[in-house]
C-alpha cells in the first residue's frame, strides 16, 4: 500500500491540480516509525541489508529470500532460471527443480526445497546472545531447507540442510499444527543441527 500526495498549484486565486503525484511508500513509513522508535537489534547505520529485510516486513523477506534460494541453485548446479522455479505463494514448499532419476517412470523427480528466515529475538539480543526462530517448519513437505538468518550485524546468512538432518533435530520436539518452530543461535557455529554452504549443495540425493 501507498499513500499519494497530489500537490496543489494556486494561480488566479484558483486552485488546480497538477498531474504529478509523489508517492510514500510503506518502507519509508516504517523507517519512520523506526526512526521514532529505535528497534534495539536493526537500525541503518549498522547494517542497512538487515535492516532493509527487517523495516520492509515478513512478506518482503519471504519473498527475496525464495528468488535467492532460486538463483543460488541454478548457479550451484548449472541451470537456467527457467528451470529452478520458485512455487506459487500456496505451495507446500517454496522452490523446485527437476533431477534425473531412473526411480520414477518420467525419468525424473522434482526436487523440493523449502525456505525459512528469521530474525533477531529481541529479548534475547537484549541480554547479548541470538536466537532465531525459524517457524513453521514441516519435513514432510521437503527435500531441502534453506534457513536465512537476519544477522543485525552481518546482513543475511544462509545455510541449508536435509529433511533427514530437520527430522532429527526434531526428534522430542513438539509439533504444532503449522509445523515445528526451530531455534538456531548462530546458522555459521550451529552445534545442534548440520548445517551446509551452498557451495556444497547437492544436485540430488541418491
Amino acid at each position: 500500500m501507498s499513500i499519494y500526495i497530489i500537490y496543489l498549484k494556486h494561480n488566479n486565486n484558483t486552485t488546480t491540480k497538477e498531474n504529478v503525484m509523489t508517492t510514500v511508500s510503506d518502507y519509508d513509513i516504517a523507517v519512520i516509525e523506526n526512526e521514532t522508535t529505535p528497534d534495539p537489534r536493526y537500525s541503518n547505520k549498522r547494517n542497512k541489508q538487515a535492516f532493509d529485510m527487517f523495516v520492509k516486513g515478513i512478506r518482503y523477506r519471504e519473498e527475496i529470500t525464495e528468488q535467492l534460494t532460486a538463483r543460488l541453485i541454478a548457479k550451484q548446479l548449472g541451470l537456467s532460471n527457467e528451470q529452478v522455479k520458485k512455487t506459487v505463494h500456496t505451495a507446500p514448499y517454496d522452490v523446485e527443480f527437476k533431477v534425473k532419476d531412473a526411480r520414477y517412470t518420467r525419468g525424473y523427480k522434482t526436487v523440493r526445497i523449502e525456505v525459512k528466515s528469521a530474525i533477531a529475538n529481541v529479548g534475547c539480543f537484549k541480554k547479548g546472545c541470538n536466537s532465531f526462530q525459524y517457524q513453521k517448519v514441516k519435513p514432510n513437505n521437503f527435500d531441502y531447507i534453506f534457513f536465512y538468518e537476519v544477522n543485525p550485524y552481518d546482513g543475511l546468512i544462509v545455510k541449508w540442510t536435509t529433511r533427514k538432518e530437520v527430522f532429527e533435530f526434531v526428534r522430542y520436539k513438539t509439533e504444532f499444527e503449522n509445523g515445528y518452530n526451530i531455534n538456531i543461535s548462530n546458522l555459521r557455529d550451529s552445534q545442534k543441527i548440520k548445517l551446509y554452504d551452498i557451495e556444497d549443495f547437492p544436485p540430488c540425493e541418491g
